[in-house]
């Protein structure tokens, strides 16, 4: 797989998080890299899959079972091949935040969740900073006052997790878990 990378919409992110399908995410981003958008199937192919995904042969085939209802993935009986789904066939199904994309190029598939939860962090953060300026310059501070900011490093932006997990419409818990799981592999700090 070296070499390949794709580019995954961020709106796609925030519909594996919300509803709990980042394992089948991964597995979509994974069969994504290493085909062209068909794959023949043989005997073997889960058990591969899973190896090099780093989960097990029964959550690879519970998670195929689910996109191939969900039509993320379809299967050709005939030759026994699968089809990649396109995200913009994806954006026609959920309609959210697909004109901002992050590229994938990574080599293994451990961090992720990681990986997911910090282009969803930058994402936001980058929005509300954008809001905020926009705000700032429209006079609509409300009398906030200003933090005193000497102390802290350059490219700082404040960014509360209650905000995030609003924009996700997640649980306080859920979004302090996906910023936990950001900082232990080092993408955000």
């Amino acid at each position: 797989m070296k070499g390949a990378y794709t580019t995954i919409p961020i709106g796609l992110i925030k519909v594996a998080v919300v509803n709990r399908k980042l394992n089948h995410l991964k597995i979509y981003v994974f069969l994504k890299c290493i085909s062209s958008g068909h794959l023949s199937v043989k005997a073997n192919s889960c058990k591969i899959w899973a190896k090099e995904i780093g989960i097990s042969e029964k959550t690879l085939k519970t998670c195929l079972d689910w996109m191939l209802k969900n039509r993320w993935l379809s299967f050709n009986s005939k030759i026994q091949s699968l089809r990649v789904v396109s995200y913009r066939q994806l954006k026609q199904k959920y309609k959210k935040y697909f004109h901002t994309a992050i590229k994938f190029d990574r080599s293994n598939f451990i961090d992720f969740r990681g990986f997911c939860a910090a282009a969803l962090i930058g994402f936001y953060r980058n929005s509300k900073r954008f809001l905020d300026k926009k705000n700032k310059v429209s006079g609509t501070n409300n009398g906030v006052p200003r933090k005193n900011t000497y102390a802290l490093p350059k490219n700082y932006y404040d960014f509360p997790v209650r905000f995030f997990a609003k924009c996700l419409g997640v649980s306080v818990t859920t979004a302090e878990n996906l910023k936990k799981e950001a900082q232990k592999f080092g993408f955000i700090s």
